[in-house]
């Protein structure tokens, strides 16, 4: 199976690819044309096999272990003494399998246009402990919203936190001036890091600081303010989500859903709500995204788009948390609201 297009009835555009389960484009028809809201490739697989993780589903672990070990386990070094986003070859760097995982059996209410791909870590790999089965559901709406679902299971207990790496720039996918969107982030506190994007301190507030976000703003209006923002040259940092009142609570497939974020474009024309199921969204604004190709061959510059990831904080299976049990069932949903005018 190669590059599969979801549409919906008000012309919504969603490229797939089993390659690391990537969200290639997102196109939104605009009362003046069509316009792509995701950074992308041509070239896939040299694009996924470089550090940017453009679109991919990113995996076993989304973020960095401290020192590539867990419970005694030695796993996978890609960011020495670290393992980032899974390891070398984590789930963003494998192709996965078209349809739903046996080994899950998951029944899902359909709504809109459905991608269904799956994805089996055997024990071992990139040294994580337990056979782990995966599926990723991608559903596009009529509402004008893609919902994205990751499900797993394992046999031995084993860090779990799958997410999407997509990055966005809602003033066209094609451009380099990711920081000049609007965001609001629904966080009253957020995890500093160090130097090496592992916790180096407890969770700290916003407020009078540049990670504050909370009634939305630029996002180029304080970059590098802060000296946490210093050390990884922007923002690489996870935001610890408000439990909103129950106006910014959805229920979706049986979950509750929070808010999360919000999106602009500069032009406001085009707008992202992004929901989650997940404790923290991390907020990447692309520092490292000079020389990623673009769809046209040219190369991106640095801050060209920004990730918004619903996942765990780095370093969470180090403290006990986003680790996956045998018997439970691994359930992120994200879902992603597009307004468009």
């Amino acid at each position: 199976m190669d590059t599969v297009t979801l549409t919906n009835r008000h012309g919504i555009h969603v490229t797939l690819n089993p390659l690391g389960a990537c969200w290639t484009s997102c196109v939104l028809p605009l009362s003046g044309g069509p316009r792509e809201i995701l950074l992308g490739s041509s070239d896939l697989a040299t694009m996924l096999a470089g550090s940017s993780y453009l679109g991919a589903s990113v995996g076993r672990y989304a973020g960095r272990i401290a020192n590539a070990r867990f419970a005694g386990h030695a796993l996978a070094t890609n960011q020495f003494p670290h393992i980032l986003h899974g390891g070398p070859e984590g789930f963003s760097r494998q192709r996965w399998q078209p349809g739903p995982s046996p080994a899950l059996a998951e029944v899902l209410p359909a709504t809109g246009q459905t991608l269904r791909l799956h994805l089996h870590s055997a024990d071992d790999d990139q040294g994580f402990p337990g056979n782990l089965d995966v599926e990723v559901i991608y559903q596009l709406a009529d509402d004008d919203s893609l919902t994205i679902t990751y499900l797993a299971r394992t046999d031995a207990p084993t860090p779990c936190n799958i997410t999407s790496h997509a990055y966005f720039n809602l003033n066209g996918g094609d451009g380099d001036d990711g920081l000049n969107q609007w965001l609001q982030i629904h966080a009253s506190r957020y995890q500093p890091v160090g130097a090496d994007g592992i916790p180096d301190a407890p969770p700290c507030a916003v407020n009078g600081t540049g990670f504050d976000f909370r009634t939305g703003k630029r996002i180029g209006t304080d970059i590098l303010r802060d000296a946490d923002q210093q050390k990884v040259h922007g923002y690489d940092h996870s935001f610890l989500l408000d439990d909103d009142s129950d106006t910014a609570v959805r229920t979706d497939q049986g979950v509750t859903l929070n808010r999360a974020a919000e999106l602009h474009a500069a032009d406001d024309r085009a707008r992202l709500a992004i929901w989650t199921n997940q404790p923290a969204l991390h907020l990447y604004t692309g520092q490292h995204l000079a020389g990623t190709p673009k769809r046209d061959g040219s190369a991106y510059a640095s801050h060209a788009g920004i990730a918004l990831e619903s996942q765990y904080p780095p370093d969470s299976p180090s403290h006990g948390q986003a680790v996956l049990q045998p018997g439970e069932l691994y359930r992120h949903v994200i879902r992603c609201e597009f307004d468009y005018a």
